[in-house]
């Protein structure tokens, strides 16, 4: 199936938030003209009230939206990724537990868990750090985990050019525990693999071993 555009995830992104402020405003219109219906005493104080807090609203909502939970449409993993200027590097890099929080693009709701990650390098390191931003970076987006995990080591593919990325994510998602089968101790787990790590099995479970995994379950 063809991955949408950056256009085109920007316009889903504006067609599914127009729908949530629609629905939401909706709700708190409902829930005070049954207020006003009981009172029309004051009503037209009432209505100016109402229209000033809708107002709030959708620009605190917008804001929200914007700055914090899809910021990360603003951000670029070729400039987060840039690599350190010291002498090339071919030690396996390795980071766990990179908490995160992510909305569905499913259902506007968040999923969160944790990343783990690791690169072969073949010369080029970047600093530890940004293998946390640019988690934020992809995941402070409409997604899904499946696709998140598989950006994630493909970015680090892309820009660090090791020789090979891997990615697992878990995370638990609204759209499993607050609706739907509302299985609330679910953990969604998804693995992704380029290079080596993809095409040997032996570099694989290395590389899992050392994320935290043997076998089918993850080591505690």
């Amino acid at each position: 199936m063809r991955r949408p555009s950056r256009d085109e995830s920007l316009d889903m992104m504006r067609e599914g938030l127009a729908i949530f402020l629609d629905g939401a405003l909706r709700v708190v219109e409902d829930a005070r003209s049954a207020e006003d219906a009981r009172s029309a005493e004051g009503a037209r104080g009432a209505k100016r009230a109402r229209k000033a807090a809708s107002a709030n609203l959708s620009a605190r909502v917008a804001k929200t939206w914007r700055d914090e939970l899809l910021a990360g449409y603003r951000q670029d993993p070729a400039a987060i990724l840039s690599p350190l200027r010291s002498r090339p590097a071919r030690d396996l890099v390795a980071a766990r537990d990179i908490e995160f929080t992510s909305t569905c693009r499913h259902h506007l709701l968040p999923f969160m868990g944790r990343v783990h990650l690791a690169y072969a390098p073949a010369g080029r390191i970047t600093g530890l750090s940004r293998l946390g931003r640019l988690v934020d970076c992809l995941s402070r987006r409409l997604q899904l985990q499946e696709t998140l995990t598989r950006e994630i080591a493909a970015a680090i593919q892309r820009h660090l050019v090791p020789e090979g990325a891997a990615c697992i994510i878990e995370a638990t998602h609204a759209c499993m525990t607050m609706r739907g089968a509302r299985k609330t101790r679910s953990v969604i787990v998804t693995a992704a693999f380029t290079g080596v790590y993809r095409a040997n099995a032996s570099r694989r479970r290395e590389v899992l071993a050392l994320l935290g995994y043997t076998g089918s379950r993850r080591a505690s």
